[in-house]
């Protein structure tokens, strides 16, 4: 499973680094329960395969039990997949994006000079310290007190 997301569902939020920061405890939430969700759906994905490889017959065929064991377990991957993705949906609507799982890596939007332009925050931060524009990513972060000086 990979760490990308989905296309954003809901209308983005505009949020002051204020507001961004009282969010940061929901978000470190979220983002646990994400991880623990894509843990769950490897350990899905790859028992899957085990069972597929173990009940192959040398034609290429599976007997009936491992077969109807293996769309099981498919179909519970299913529904985690299905878990996971409302928890992004759910982590959207509280007005940030998820833009790296593995790094803990997230988005809000704000208004600097009359731009759009994102207050970046790292799981393991106490706080979201750094901005950057649109273009940029995390290593285009810059200090958030240049917000407060322009």
């Amino acid at each position: 499973m990979s760490s990308q997301t989905p296309e954003r569902q809901s209308k983005p939020r505009i949020l002051t680094v204020e507001q961004a920061n009282r969010l940061l405890p929901e978000v470190r939430v979220f983002l646990a329960a994400l991880r623990t969700q894509r843990a769950a759906l490897e350990t899905l994905e790859q028992a899957i395969a085990v069972m597929e490889l173990e009940g192959l017959r040398a034609d290429g065929t599976m007997d009936a039990a491992r077969q109807a064991a293996a769309e099981a377990k498919a179909a519970e991957c299913s529904t985690q997949m299905e878990r996971f993705q409302e928890t992004l949906h759910q982590l959207d609507a509280v007005g940030c994006q998820l833009k790296d799982l593995n790094a803990g890596l997230v988005d809000f939007f704000t208004v600097h000079q009359g731009q759009l332009v994102c207050l970046c925050w790292k799981d393991g931060e106490e706080s979201v310290r750094f901005w950057h524009t649109l273009d940029d990513s995390f290593a285009g972060r810059r200090p958030i007190t240049e917000l407060a000086n322009n």
